[in-house]
């Protein structure tokens, strides 16, 4: 859908290639606004908080805590 869009792991710095998801701060369902950190990920060297893309509600997880992610995966939809 046009009005989705996805919450990547951005590229956090060099040598970073994967994080993992510690746990999330909103739940599916629940209203984001732009900029809002919504979930928390680590790498080996630290922690970092990912921002919704975009106002809206947290429309689907799609990587649960605990889950190993690619930088540039999506680990869930803004609707």
């Amino acid at each position: 859908m046009a009005n989705q869009q996805e919450v990547k792991v951005p590229v956090l710095g060099e040598g970073i290639k994967e994080v993992e998801v510690s746990f999330w701060l909103k739940e599916e369902g629940e209203a984001v606004n732009e900029g809002e950190e919504i979930v928390e990920v680590l790498s080996d060297k630290a922690v970092f908080r990912v921002s919704a893309p975009k106002t809206g509600k947290l429309g689907k997880i799609l990587k649960k805590d605990g889950e190993k992610v690619k930088v540039g995966e999506t680990l869930g939809i803004v609707e």
